[in-house]
């Protein structure tokens, strides 16, 4: 089939392709269920030689569907990724995070969660950008990031105080299933922390 074509051309030529297609090959291949024997290992090997070509909603896709197949590489995949975000100082670090939107953040953060990858550097700095941002938030970039923070053991108090502020200004019902057990979760948390 065409997507299976895809894929093998990919593989074969994946310098060809540009940090988009890199990202939306990942992605259609998550979506899909697809098989995809050696093109994560070939899209990571790609995009970490050029994380510094990928765009802020790039980044998070591609965390995102890396994470979200299990694929053991996205611990390294997003340390490519911390390293171009938060690898060349305080300064530049808040100025390109500033730029990430809120679910291209709560996607990244939920990536190195669900994928093991700790990025302390990485949470470091979103939780000294985000506070003021968390008002632009919609419940499952609430969720996701508070639930992150929660299961890599990285609270911190003014990313959590705005998180549970913003998170009063929903009901239980726009939350869903998944993300109100990640509410719960991070207030389970907050509780121990006290």
């Amino acid at each position: 089939d065409l997507f299976s074509a895809v894929q093998r051309e990919f593989c074969r030529r994946p310098d060809a392709f540009n940090t988009q297609e890199l990202t939306m090959v990942a992605w259609a291949i998550v979506k899909r269920v697809t098989p995809a024997e050696g093109v994560f290992a070939t899209i990571c090997k790609s995009a970490c030689t050029r994380a510094h070509e990928f765009s802020p909603q790039g980044m998070a896709n591609l965390a995102w569907a890396f994470a979200s197949a299990g694929e053991p590489s996205a611990k390294e995949l997003i340390a490519a990724f911390e390293q171009q975000l938060v690898g060349k100082g305080v300064a530049r670090a808040d100025a390109v995070l500033s730029t990430f939107k809120a679910q291209e953040v709560a996607n990244l953060i939920w990536a190195c969660a669900t994928s093991g990858a700790h990025a302390r550097t990485l949470f470091e700095a979103v939780a000294r950008v985000m506070p003021p941002r968390v008002v632009d938030f919609e419940p499952q970039d609430v969720a996701n990031t508070a639930w992150a923070y929660t299961v890599t053991e990285q609270i911190r108090p003014a990313l959590a105080t705005a998180l549970a502020a913003k998170a009063l200004d929903f009901s239980a019902e726009v939350f869903g299933q998944e993300a109100c057990c990640q509410m719960h979760q991070f207030n389970m948390a907050l509780q121990l922390d006290c």
